[in-house]
């Protein structure tokens, strides 16, 4: 496999997972079913996946401060991954899911900065701004704008890598 190859599987990894990621509201109301934590499960490992390919497919876009947000983000997401604890009154998950949301909103100042995946970044702006407004106003309707908007992001993610490798020309298989 070559490296563009590498990437459009990391592409179709954040598509396919920012889209789970999309209709997990169709959920509400079945939390805490095994299936329901299986399935969390995988959607967020699709997603860290998916965001290593966006981040080192457009490597030199980023800088220092979009690797210093990158890191952030991959640690916040890979700590969201599994059960979700309760450790000396701190929800971890919702302490992971703030600091992820955080993280990629900065990096999408920094993508915005660096014109690269630009709809990823508006979705992830907004996504963290619905957040923000939807833990201020007590809003399980924000919460649920902000969860689309931040599967979207990795749609649109994903949707930019493939387009740009397309359009690079480079081969996702090495020739025979």
């Amino acid at each position: 496999m070559t490296r563009a190859g590498l990437l459009k599987a990391g592409a179709a990894v954040a598509i396919f997972g920012g889209g789970l990621r999309i209709f997990t509201p169709l959920l509400a109301g079945v939390d805490g079913a095994i299936w329901t934590e299986v399935l969390y499960f995988f959607i967020d490992v699709l997603l860290l996946f998916g965001l290593f390919a966006m981040y080192l497919e457009r490597l030199e876009k980023f800088g220092v401060l979009g690797g210093l947000c990158f890191a952030v983000a991959i640690v916040a997401l890979a700590s969201i991954v599994g059960p979700d604890p309760v450790r000396w009154g701190v929800n971890f998950y919702h302490l992971g899911a703030l600091v992820l949301s955080g993280s990629l909103a900065a990096l999408g100042a920094v993508m915005l900065h660096g014109k690269v995946h630009r709809r990823a970044a508006i979705f992830w702006l907004v996504s963290f701004a619905a957040g923000l407004w939807a833990f201020m106003a007590v809003s399980q309707i924000g919460f649920t704008i902000a969860g689309i908007l931040f599967g979207l992001g990795f749609v649109a993610a994903g949707a930019d890598m493939i387009r740009h490798l397309e359009e690079a020309g480079e081969p996702a298989s090495p020739p025979a």
